[in-house]
């Protein structure tokens, strides 16, 4: 089973343009992931209307209303647009540049600084690892980053990952354990089928990923030759704090 991504396989920006509208970008050694886009009708028309790919997701059925996916999209879009980084991002075979699939990580029905993480790929990338390399690029790196940039969740601290699977759902449960949510077995309903809950603490995550990039940095630091691991460390670490802004040039569906 694949493992959650160490903090050196992950490459991550944050872009504000001269409106203050964000955008992500999120590098692992297999896919691209950023913000949601308008040009990405097409791509979620395919996906949501799989009827395979949406067996066990949400309802269990496909969605083919394209005014309802185009007004999902355009949702998403205007958050962005807001700098709320609580949102849909889309998943790219970085090699190809295929289409793989879709990560939210939204608003809770629990409130109180409690995001929900959903995700759907296509079928051809299933039983690959694909997955567990998305969702901990979300888990492990993304949502820690939020805390870090202090964003907010509807004016609550950001403290708590939630997702629901349904208890026939292997492989989603996989990848949920693989990023490190965990379960007490605790059941719901929702969408009329029986669905464990997971959480993930975000403090949890955050000394987690913090001990992983001291980890890589004294890596490094031992491996350069004539400067001494202290000095490494502070050079790796130069500049360091919040980065300034970056200007660029250029389920049901709640989340």
């Amino acid at each position: 089973m694949p493992k959650k991504l160490a903090a050196e396989q992950v490459q991550m920006q944050f872009n504000l343009d001269d409106e203050d509208q964000l955008s992500v970008l999120i590098d692992t050694p297999r896919l691209t992931i950023r913000s949601v886009t308008l040009a990405d009708v097409e791509y979620y028309l395919n996906l949501f209307s799989d009827s395979e790919v949406m067996k066990k997701y949400a309802s269990g059925k496909p969605h083919t209303d394209r005014a309802a996916i185009e007004a999902r999209i355009k949702g998403w879009v205007e958050r962005w647009g807001r700098n709320d980084p609580f949102n849909g991002l889309t998943v790219f075979d970085k090699k190809t540049g295929e289409f793989i699939g879709h990560i939210v990580l939204g608003r809770s029905d629990e409130g109180n600084g409690v995001a929900e993480l959903a995700y759907l790929f296509h079928k051809k990338f299933w039983n690959q690892g694909i997955g567990t390399e998305a969702v901990s690029a979300v888990v492990n790196h993304y949502a820690p980053e939020i805390v870090r940039r202090n964003y907010k969740l509807d004016g609550c601290a950001f403290s708590k990952i939630t997702a629901t699977t349904r208890v026939d759902h292997d492989f989603s449960r996989k990848v949920l354990e693989a990023v490190g949510l965990a379960t007490n077995m605790q059941v719901n309903h929702k969408f009329g089928a029986a669905r464990y809950i997971y959480y993930g603490n975000i403090a949890k995550l955050q000394q987690q990923k913090s001990w992983k990039n001291q980890a890589v940095r004294y890596g490094i630091g031992a491996l350069i030759s004539g400067i001494g691991l202290y000095a490494a460390y502070k050079m790796l670490n130069k500049g360091g704090g919040t980065p300034s802004k970056v200007v660029t040039q250029s389920n049901h569906f709640k989340l």
